[in-house]
C-alpha cells in the first residue's frame, strides 16, 4: 500500500502544472529509453486469480558502502579505488519532462522583498548623482596623475565624464517594486549591496555581511570544512557563533520565504577567508518526492565548439553567517511538466558497477597513456555513489529536457607528474562528494552521460 501512496504523490505533485501547447516528440534514442524504463521486471507484478494485483514494492535498504579496486586495460599506472557510500532513494524513480521557466514579475518582487528587507536600493542612474560622479572623476584623475595612465583608466575617466553630463543632482526615492525590463540591477548608496534579476536568475550580495565577492566559489580553494548535519562548530572556526544546524535551518527558512519550498540544503560548507571571517555556503537542490535533482555541472551546451545554447543546471546557493544573508543566488529555474514514467525500471546496481569499470578505463585511461596530459600515474578515488534525478536534453536542443534516474560517481584524483615526479591531489574536502561527478551513468540504459553536453 505504501508504494501506491508514493506513486499517487508524484502524480498529484505534478498534476497542477499546465499542459504545454505543443506536444513533446522525443528523438529516437529518447523514445527507446522511455520504453525501456516502462518495462517492468517479472518480479514487479504478482498475478492472482483475478488478474494483476498491486505491484510488489522494490524498496530495499540502500547499500552502505561499495569497495572495488582495478587498474587500466593497458597500464597499471592508471588505477581506480572505490571505497564509497552508496546513496539511493527507496521510492519509485520517475522520468519527468521539464522546460525552462522564466521568472515572472510577481516572483521577482517576492525575491526582492525577502532578500532586501531593511535595505534601500537604487538604479545605477540614481546612485550616479552629479556629486557622486564628481568624486569618482577626481579619484580617477588622481590615479592618472600618480602614474596609472594606462588605457583602461583613461577609458574609465571618459565614461565617468560622459555620465556626468546628464546626471541627477539627488538620488531620489529607493526602488520599492522592480520591473525586470527597466530596473533589474539595483545598488545601495555605498554599492556594498547589489540585487540583480533576469528571467532565468536571481543574484543578491551584501558585502557588509561578508566582504568576499567570490564567497560562492572560494570554498573550493580556501580553508573549508564540510559540516552538513553537524550540531557543533568545528575547531578553528571560533569566529562564528551560528552552528551548522542553525545555518541549515536559517537557509531552509529563506528558501521557504522566497518560494523555493521544494528545495533543500544538499551540501553545507563552512569556510573562512583572510580578514573576512567565516561564512556558511549552502548548496541547495530541488527535491521531488524526496529524490534530489543533481547539479553535475554549471551548464550544458557551453563547451568549446558547441552550437547548442547553454542551459544551466538548476541550483540555489545561500551564504550566511551571524550577520545575516551574505549572498543568494538562484539560476536555471525548471518547470516540471509531464510524468512520462512513474516508476522507471532501472538496471541492477551490479551491472552499473560493471559499466562503471569499463567506462572509467575507456574515458580516463588515456590521461596516463597519452604523454601530453603530463601524468606519470593517475589514481581516481571514488568516495560517493548517488542515484538521483538529473536533467538530460536532446542532442542539439534545449527546447525540452527530461529528468531521468542517473548514477553519479563522485571523488577526486591523485596524480604523479611526468615532468618532475611530484605527487598531488585534486582539491578535495573531507566528507564532501565534490562539485562535479567523475562519471555519470544513465540508470535506465547504462549509457554514459556527459553533463557538459547535456546527454
Amino acid at each position: 500500500m505504501k508504494r501506491i501512496i508514493v506513486l499517487l504523490f508524484v502524480t498529484l505533485l505534478l498534476a497542477c502544472v499546465p499542459t504545454p501547447e505543443e506536444d513533446y516528440i522525443p528523438q529516437k534514442d529518447m523514445t527507446q529509453m522511455i520504453e525501456q524504463a516502462k518495462q517492468a521486471s517479472e518480479a514487479d507484478e504478482v498475478r492472482g486469480e483475478n488478474g494483476p494485483s498491486s505491484p510488489v514494492s522494490k524498496e530495499q535498504p540502500p547499500e552502505e558502502r561499495v569497495q572495488l579496486t582495478f587498474s587500466g586495460n593497458t597500464t597499471d599506472q592508471f588505477r581506480v579505488e572505490v571505497d564509497a557510500a552508496v546513496i539511493r532513494p527507496t521510492v519509485p524513480m520517475p522520468i519527468i519532462r521539464v522546460v525552462k521557466k522564466e521568472i515572472d514579475m510577481e516572483t521577482a518582487n517576492r525575491y526582492y522583498r525577502v532578500l532586501t528587507e531593511g535595505i534601500d536600493l537604487y538604479t545605477e542612474y540614481q546612485i550616479n548623482t552629479a556629486p557622486a560622479l564628481d568624486k569618482k572623476i577626481q579619484a580617477a584623475m588622481d590615479e592618472i596623475a600618480n602614474g596609472n595612465d594606462e588605457e583602461p583608466m583613461k577609458d574609465y575617466l571618459d565614461e565617468l565624464i560622459e555620465k556626468r553630463k546628464n546626471a541627477p543632482d539627488t538620488i531620489g526615492e529607493p526602488v520599492k517594486e522592480i520591473d525586470i525590463q527597466t530596473a533589474s540591477h539595483l545598488y545601495s548608496v555605498n554599492e556594498l549591496q547589489e540585487f540583480q534579476i533576469t528571467k532565468q536568475s536571481v543574484f543578491f550580495i551584501n558585502q557588509e555581511v561578508y566582504a568576499d565577492t567570490a564567497m560562492d566559489s572560494r570554498y573550493e580553494d580556501g580553508e573549508t570544512q564540510y559540516v552538513l548535519g553537524l550540531a557543533a562548530i568545528p575547531s578553528g572556526y571560533e569566529e562564528i557563533s551560528m552552528t551548522p544546524k542553525q545555518a541549515e535551518a536559517e537557509v531552509s527558512a529563506i528558501l521557504e520565504k522566497t518560494g523555493l519550498s521544494e528545495f533543500r540544503v544538499t551540501d553545507l560548507l563552512l569556510t573562512k577567508y583572510d580578514e573576512c571571517g567565516c561564512v556558511y555556503v549552502a548548496l541547495c537542490d530541488r527535491y521531488i518526492n524526496g529524490i534530489p535533482v543533481a547539479h553535475p555541472a554549471q551548464s550544458s551546451g557551453s563547451y568549446m565548439g558547441s552550437t547548442t545554447p547553454a542551459w544551466g543546471y538548476e541550483q540555489a546557493i545561500v551564504c550566511i553567517n551571524d550577520k545575516g544573508v551574505a549572498l543568494f543566488q538562484y539560476r536555471a529555474q525548471l518547470q516540471l511538466e509531464d510524468v512520462l514514467v512513474e516508476d522507471a525500471n532501472v538496471l541492477p546496481f551490479d551491472q552499473i558497477l560493471e559499466i562503471f569499470q569499463n567506462m572509467m578505463c575507456t574515458h580516463h585511461e588515456v590521461e596516463v597513456v597519452d604523454e601530453s596530459y603530463g601524468n606519470q600515474s593517475l589514481t581516481y578515488h571514488i568516495t560517493d555513489v548517488t542515484l538521483s534525478l538529473q536533467r538530460i536534453s536532446e542532442e542539439g536542443s534545449i527546447e525540452y529536457g527530461l529528468l531521468v534516474p542517473v548514477w553519479n560517481f563522485w571523488g577526486y584524483a591523485s596524480v604523479v607528474s611526468r615532468e618532475d615526479g611530484s605527487a598531488y591531489d585534486w582539491n578535495h574536502i573531507e566528507g564532501w562528494k565534490g562539485k562535479k561527478p567523475i562519471l555519470s551513468i544513465n540508470a535506465v540504459t547504462g549509457a554514459v552521460i556527459d553533463p557538459v553536453k547535456g546527454y
